[in-house]
C-alpha cells in the first residue's frame, strides 16, 4: 500500500522521527541510571533501532534497515548525545520520558505496520510484527538500564498499539486511502498512551 499521492514518504519521515524520539528516551533513562555517555549513546541508538532490526529478522530482510540507511543511526547518535547532555534541563518536562517514549510509540506503530504490509500480505502477521517492532525498542531499553520493561507491568502500552493497528486496519476497510490509516493509527496510539498514562490506567497485574 504506498502512498503514491503523498510529496514524501511518510515512512521514512515518520520513522526517523520515532528513531530520534524513542533514542532521546533511551538517552534520558541513562542519565537517570548515571551512564557515562558511552552508555547513553549505546542504549539511545539501541532502542531507536532494535525493533526495526528484530522486524527484519523476522521477514527475512537482511542487511537490517539500519545497516543500509545512512541516517538512521545518526540521527539516533545525535539526539542522544544531545538529550544526555541536557538531560538536566529536559527532565523538568514533567514525565519527558513517558511522553517521549509515548510519541515514538505511535510513530512505530504505524510505520512498522506500513512497512511489514509492503512485505507481508497476512494482515494478522503484518499486525503481530508490527505490534512486536513498536515495542521491541522500549524492552530492550529497560532491559539494558536493568529496570523491569513497562511492557510487562501492567501499562496500556501493548494494547495501545494493539488499537491504533485495528483502527488502521479499520480506516482502510472503510474505503479511505492508506494515508489517512497511517495518521489514525497513530493518534489512536498516542491518545490512548497518553489517557493512561494521565489517569495511571492499568491491567490488573498477575498474583501467586
Amino acid at each position: 500500500m504506498p502512498f503514491t499521492s503523498w510529496p514524501f514518504d511518510p515512512i521514512f519521515a515518520g520513522n526517523l522521527i520515532a528513531i530520534a524520539g524513542a533514542a532521546a528516551s533511551g538517552a534520558l533513562l541513562a542519565a537517570e541510571r548515571r551512564f557515562d555517555v558511552v552508555g547513553a549513546l549505546f542504549l539511545a541508538i539501541a532502542v531507536g533501532v532494535g525493533g526495526g532490526t528484530l522486524v527484519d529478522l523476522l521477514i527475512g530482510r537482511t542487511p537490517v534497515r539500519w545497516l543500509v540507511d545512512p541516517y538512521a543511526t545518526p540521527v539516533a547518535a545525535v539526539t542522544g548525545g544531545l538529550v544526555f547532555f541536557s538531560a538536566t534541563y529536559v527532565a523538568r518536562i514533567s514525565r519527558a520520558l513517558d511522553w517521549l517514549d509515548a510519541g515514538s510509540l505511535a510513530l512505530f506503530t504505524a510505520v512498522g505496520l506500513q512497512y511489514v504490509l509492503n512485505h507481508i500480505a497476512n494482515p494478522i502477521t503484518a499486525g503481530m510484527l508490527a505490534i512486536l517492532g513498536a515495542c521491541g525498542g522500549g524492552i530492550i531499553r529497560d532491559t539494558l538500564a536493568n529496570r523491569d520493561p513497562i511492557v510487562f507491568g501492567g501499562e496500556l502500552y501493548v494494547t495501545a498499539v494493539a488499537s491504533g493497528v485495528f483502527a488502521y486496519y479499520g480506516v482502510i476497510i472503510a474505503g479511505f486511502a492508506p494515508i489517512w490509516a497511517f495518521a489514525v493509527c497513530i493518534v489512536v496510539t498516542f491518545v490512548i498512551r497518553s489517557l493512561a498514562m494521565l489517569f495511571s490506567l492499568r491491567l490488573t497485574p498477575g498474583t501467586l
